[in-house]
């Protein structure tokens, strides 16, 4: 299977919690109809925000993927509520996009967070998770606080994050589609800056 470039959604560790609430795996999340019976239109509006906004706050760049693309089903034109996931979308979650970067920031990025930082299921010192849906779809779970600029650890949390992207991306294709992602140009970017 050849993938030009991987689809990686961030979650808000809070989204995760109320999944694991449901009893719900995040795979769910793959489709906007299955995801809006499980969490708010908001929640889904801040998934969408963060994924599309990923280099500005994670350092990870997702390349031109059309905006709505984090939704697998809705990117499929080929089944059959195509124009109900269409209109879902655009009724519920795109007119809460321009509302959310005041509570992304409130809530994930302010630095009374940091002590909110919530340990993850791989490793309590780990200020993110990175789930393997399958070969195109990566979830990474965020904490809040954990990439707070004050302090001076962003950087290199997302440098960390972006060498263990690329190395889970590594498991399901071969180094020469890996050095044509987007994500590898900007680790390579990175280091390159860093010398």
């Amino acid at each position: 299977m050849a993938i030009t470039q991987p689809r990686v959604m961030f979650i808000p560790r809070w989204v995760m919690t109320q999944l694991q609430r449901e009893k719900q795996n995040p795979q769910v999340l793959l489709s906007l109809s299955r995801s809006m019976d499980f969490l708010s239109a908001e929640d889904l509006a801040i998934i969408h925000h963060i994924s599309e906004n990923s280099l500005k706050y994670f350092g990870y760049d997702r390349g031109r993927q059309d905006s709505i693309s984090i939704w697998e089903r809705i990117e499929d034109p080929d089944i059959e509520n195509f124009q109900s996931e269409i209109q879902k979308y655009n009724n519920h979650v795109a007119p809460l996009l321009p509302l959310v970067e005041q509570i992304v920031h409130d809530r994930l990025f302010s630095c009374c967070n940091v002590a909110d930082v919530y340990p993850t299921s791989a490793s309590p010192a780990k200020p993110y998770e990175i789930l393997v849906a399958d070969a195109t779809n990566y979830f990474v779970v965020v904490s809040p606080g954990a990439f707070v600029e004050e302090g001076g650890s962003a950087q290199q949390v997302r440098q960390q994050l972006n060498r263990e992207l690329l190395s889970n991306l590594h498991n399901f294709m071969g180094f020469d589609l890996l050095a044509r992602t987007p994500c590898f140009a900007r680790h390579f970017e990175t280091l390159s800056n860093a010398v």
